[in-house]
């Protein structure tokens, strides 16, 4: 069987009033990163006007550019699960930074999307050569997603998809023009990686909100346009909120004619 895996093309830019959270349980961890952060030439601002609510909502209404996630201290179960699920629904996905007193975690941390690790205690020097190579190299918006096997090169971009599904231990990838690409790859494995403009409305599916062209929620269907075709596909009850959120993000940009029936 053929193995793939996928890699993402980039692009964009951050300016120079950036903002960040910290999560973890360590009130002195957190005293100390405040402090060095007022000490650069770059502005720092923390997000985190409200520290009593809960994690997930912090980081939706503050929006933060960095994330800094205490790996030994952090509150959180099943951390790189979760984290990635909730980034999801941010305009911008923010760069994450783990930190921990144990090397062992910095594979794992890498390879769950964090952009880079600190071990602790966290000196001056590193936490600024960090926060400089983050903020001149960002990790921009992606643009493409390349497919391999071996020798073989598949570039699909991502404005093209109009939804994923699963097929036992695969994933198809259906196109706006018709064609479909299979992955040999789950479809797990696209759910963290893909940009906020997908997001999972079953266990068999994933969908660009691009081609949204209805939700009904009584009979929790969602109809995407795919040329002149419309694909009706089914919404589960343990993604709907994934779906609510998508229309309420819609109905609070107010870009759009509202016309009630």
């Amino acid at each position: 069987m053929l193995t793939n895996f996928a890699c993402v093309k980039n692009l964009a830019v951050l300016d120079m009033r950036l903002t960040y959270i910290i999560i973890s349980n360590d009130q002195d961890l957190k005293k100390e990163l405040e402090k060095k952060f007022l000490e650069f030439p770059m502005i720092l601002e923390n997000a985190s006007k409200n520290s009593n609510i809960k994690i997930q909502d912090r980081l939706l209404d503050a929006k933060p550019d960095f994330i800094f996630i205490d790996l030994d201290n952090s509150g959180i179960d099943d951390l790189y699960l979760n984290i990635n699920e909730w980034i999801q629904f941010l305009n911008k996905r923010p760069t994450l930074i783990a930190l921990s007193e144990r090397k062992k975690y910095a594979y794992q941390a890498i390879k769950n999307n964090f952009s880079d690790f600190l071990l602790k205690p966290i000196s001056n020097f590193d936490l600024q050569k960090c926060l400089f190579k983050l903020n001149y190299h960002p990790k921009k918006a992606s643009e493409k997603l390349c497919l391999s096997s071996h020798s073989d090169y598949q570039f699909i971009e991502l404005q093209d998809i109009v939804y994923l599904q699963a097929d036992n231990n695969t994933t198809d990838f259906y196109l706006k023009k018709g064609e479909r690409v299979t992955s040999f790859r789950t479809l797990k494995n696209f759910e963290s990686l893909l940009p906020k403009e997908f997001f999972r409305i079953h266990k068999s599916y994933i969908v660009n909100s691009t081609f949204i062209s209805r939700i009904n929620f009584g009979k929790s269907r969602i109809s995407l346009k795919r040329g002149e075709v419309d694909i009706s596909l089914p919404i589960s009850n343990k993604y709907k909120i994934n779906v609510k959120s998508y229309k309420d993000s819609l109905f609070d940009s107010h870009n759009f004619l509202l016309v009630a029936n």
